[in-house]
């Protein structure tokens, strides 16, 4: 019983309808409420570790070039995604020239 409620649960959250916003209130929830000393352990012990992989896929890149694209890869996406009129300009070209 209790595992077919388990498997309907996670069939919601598999349809990406649901996710998002359960991950974002699950974001805020640890931002605002008091977590126990263990759990924010765990979570340091995680950013720690994340980071440290970060690091070391830059450090052990071929073409470390590669690695520092993304940054302005996300930008580029934000502010397409933010002002939908830029795609319709090439790079360098203002709309009102």
């Amino acid at each position: 019983m209790a595992n077919s409620k388990l498997q309907q649960a996670l069939a919601i959250l598999s349809k990406g309808r649901i996710g998002v916003p359960v991950l974002l209130l699950c974001v805020l929830a640890m931002v605002m409420l008091p977590l126990s000393p263990l759990m924010l352990d765990i979570l340091f012990t995680f950013n720690i570790v994340l980071a440290v992989v970060v690091l070391l896929v830059a450090v052990n890149m071929q073409r470390p070039l590669d690695f520092a694209v993304f940054p302005d890869a996300a930008a580029d996406h934000h502010a397409d995604a933010t002002y939908p009129e830029r795609r319709l300009y090439p790079r360098g070209v203002a709309a009102w020239s």
